[in-house]
């Protein structure tokens, strides 16, 4: 059986910025900010897995390009990590943006069109000793971090994502405690699912306001609920995990 897919489907490869670049690298050479992953598998110990060594995109990215060019690939994902592009103070890092304008440059040089994702799980871990996603404040932060991506990166940016998997971020990370925060609360998760659509919204505002024809948007993890009968109660409780 095969399946037929439309001429205009675009077929690419992904990550994100915090699953590849080795954090120690970026602590290091980038005076970056700690990620809240970083916190969350110390705490957790041999059941996480470390952000700190990665596959070393930070030093071996130009191999990592010249073998998507040998695969073919024309379209490549990857994310602008808000823990290494802004500052606490909400000024850029000048050392993370010139490693990104390499980056990013490289992969237009080998003709591959790139997405950028603006939030993909790497929250500072001083935001989250401030609330993290629970807290209104790291909306703004967000958005103030998209502005700087798109000032400073947005020439070599063919798309954006604003949030990578909002319902992971927010439940997985914050009800079921096994993403990073690790908490275990409804109402955290609740809240920050609130302010996660909120940042996804600001963020787009932010990169519309500086290129209007930016073509952007979410990605979201959709999966059918059904309810386990037909009673009132069940198909109540559907219609809300659903939601």
């Amino acid at each position: 059986m095969c399946a037929a897919f439309p001429e205009s489907f675009r077929f690419g490869l992904g990550d994100s910025d915090l699953q590849v670049i080795g954090e120690r690298h970026t602590l290091e050479h980038e005076a970056s900010e700690p990620t809240m992953w970083l916190r969350f598998a110390e705490a957790r110990g041999a059941e996480a897995d470390t952000t700190l060594a990665g596959v070393d995109r930070y030093h071996l990215w130009e191999a990592d390009l010249d073998l998507l060019a040998e695969l073919g690939i024309r379209h490549f994902r990857t994310s602008a990590s808000v823990a290494r592009v802004v500052r606490r103070d909400g000024t850029p890092n000048e050392r993370a943006i010139e490693w990104y304008r390499t980056f990013l440059g490289g992969l237009r040089s080998r003709g591959i069109r790139t997405y950028v994702t603006l939030y993909h799980w790497e929250l500072p871990q001083f935001l989250q000793d401030r609330g993290g996603w629970a807290n209104r404040d790291t909306v703004d932060f967000l958005a103030r971090h998209a502005a700087v991506v798109c000032e400073h990166l947005g020439d070599l940016i063919d798309e954006y994502f604003t949030i990578n998997e909002p319902w992971c971020a927010a439940f997985l990370g914050h009800y079921r405690g096994v993403h990073a925060p690790g908490e275990r609360s409804l109402a955290g998760a609740l809240a920050a699912g609130h302010h996660l659509l909120l940042a996804s919204a600001a963020m787009a505002e932010e990169v519309w306001s500086r290129r209007p024809d930016a073509k952007l948007g979410p990605v979201f993890s959709t999966m059918p609920c059904y309810a386990l009968t037909s009673s009132e109660q069940d198909v109540r409780a559907a219609h809300i995990a659903d939601a």
